[in-house]
């Protein structure tokens, strides 16, 4: 939904609701007992992602007929990945495992993104600064996840009108927060060490107005 309060100024609010996707796949499930045996099976698997639901908040102020300046609030509902039951169709009856339940716990996290865009001529140039949180708390933190910890990314941006065709580029920078993980949960989903990331990646868009 958008409101605009006179010539310079717009809000806007959006939202998604909750989602539930069906997953399935296969399992190959084994366990190498003291005396070397080694027990277990596969079976084909089913489970349900519960994707969260967010709501966000932004004002758009046009600074002059080139420049533009955009705040933005967004809270994402993440506590809906507490866990994910996972359902074996053929029990795995060496190992009394017929479902079994993978903690997330995961908490809802808060996201602020300042942007702004120049325009001149045909072309737009733009650049962006957003504050992101981790979802992801210490006892069930994993090196598989690539969310390391809360991060802040840096955005540039060039935008160009060739006749009814635009071209968009864009380039991102992330830079994670250091965690440090000195104590294994009752969980065991976390591992102690320290870790940090950071990333570039990039996107071309081409679009044709008709």
């Amino acid at each position: 939904m958008l409101f605009k309060a006179n010539d310079v100024l717009t809000f806007g609010i959006s939202g998604k609701t909750p989602a539930k996707v069906a997953l399935d796949g296969d399992a190959d499930v084994y366990l190498w007992r003291p005396d070397s045996l080694k027990v277990g099976g596969k079976s084909d698997i089913s489970a349900d992602l519960n994707l969260p639901g967010d709501i966000g908040f932004g004002i758009s102020w046009q600074a002059n007929d080139n420049l533009k300046v955009n705040l933005d609030y967004a809270l994402t509902m993440w506590k809906s990945m507490k866990s994910i039951k996972v359902k074996f169709d053929q029990p795995i009856t060496s190992l009394n495992l017929n479902e079994k339940e993978l903690d997330f716990l995961w908490e809802s996290t808060n996201r602020i993104s300042l942007v702004t865009e120049y325009k001149h001529n045909n072309s737009a140039y733009r650049g962006g600064i957003f504050w992101d949180q981790s979802p992801i708390p210490e006892e069930t933190f994993s090196p598989t996840f690539p969310d390391i910890n809360d991060k802040i990314s840096l955005n540039a941006g060039y935008g160009h009108d060739i006749g009814q065709w635009t071209v968009d580029l864009n380039m991102q920078y992330v830079m994670f927060t250091e965690r440090e993980i000195t104590k294994q949960s009752p969980i065991d989903n976390n591992k102690n060490g320290i870790y940090n990331a950071n990333s570039i990646s990039g996107n071309i868009g081409l679009t044709y107005k008709f």
